[in-house]
């Protein structure tokens, strides 16, 4: 649709992985001065141009700014979050960032099932254009619930407060924990790695299974469905079972195995596709 090569498409992919990475720290200081509902609100309206100029993409460098914008927009995670904090307790907060946990796994089912759906097996540019406005109207009924239904968490007083407090930068956090850059780094990879399958599966799955944009839609609501499950409903009881850390590796360990078994197709591929061209 956009007359890009495959790697063009990931890069521009990926840009909206840079642009949360560069908007999650911005939104959560203006979320810290201004409060958190207008940062929620207007950085989902953002989320809406982002998408209605996908949708009308017709070249690599509109998609991957639509998608970098989009990337900005997302980093409201970071206030999100914050508001969790705002009005749960100490004991509260871990149960309530577990369910913002699964809503990102229902999202993860019910996102790439729609758009595989609406896409079919064969799409073309109408399709994109209507995956875009459904992904722009879907976005403007969140926009209008946080107007609706959420109350400003971080009120005039809690902001004096925080402003007045003692002031802890990043930097400290660092250095008085070590472990927090371990955290981060296997953060990194994990998510890193998460990315870099999800933006090369739906060609690989074309070109070896000939799967169009509903099968590879299917496939990740699935890997939502999985997740869903298991932050829901195992994670709990293996947590009071377990350590941490022994999960953390089985956890790692399974995933990489995971990963290893999409070398299969190709694997099994390859000597058929190397008759063909050699016949």
């Amino acid at each position: 649709m956009v007359g890009a090569t495959p790697g063009q498409t990931t890069l521009a992919m990926a840009a909206y992985s840079f642009g949360q990475f560069v908007g999650s720290p911005l939104w959560g200081k203006i979320s810290d001065k201004h409060g958190r509902r207008p940062v929620l609100i207007w950085s989902l309206a953002g989320a809406i141009l982002s998408y209605v100029v996908m949708a009308h993409a017709t070249d690599i460098w509109t998609l991957g700014f639509a998608r970098l914008f989009g990337g900005l927009m997302a980093g409201n995670i970071a206030a999100a979050f914050a508001y969790v904090g705002d009005v749960t307790t100490d004991a509260e907060r871990p149960k309530a960032m577990g369910m913002i946990g699964a809503a990102f796994g229902l999202g993860f089912i019910f996102g790439p099932a729609i758009g595989g759906l609406l896409a079919g097996k064969n799409p073309d540019a109408n399709d994109f254009l209507i995956i875009g406005y459904a992904s722009a109207a879907l976005t403007a009924v969140a926009a209008v619930a946080a107007w609706v239904m959420l109350p400003e968490s971080l009120t005039p007083e809690r902001r004096g407060a925080a402003r007045e407090g003692p002031k802890v930068s990043a930097g400290s956090v660092l250095a008085a924990k070590p472990a927090v850059w371990a955290l981060m780094l296997l953060t990194m990879l994990m998510i890193g790695s998460a990315s870099l399958m999800e933006t090369s599966f739906a060609f690989s799955a074309h070109e070896l299974l000939g799967w169009g944009p509903q099968q590879v839609g299917l496939a990740f609501a699935g890997v939502g469905l999985i997740s869903t499950a298991l932050q829901g409903g195992a994670a709990g009881p293996l947590a009071k079972r377990f350590s941490s850390p022994a999960l953390a590796i089985a956890g790692i360990v399974v995933y990489a195995a995971g990963l290893l078994t999409l070398t299969v197709p190709a694997t099994v591929s390859s000597p058929s596709r190397l008759n063909t061209t050699t016949d």
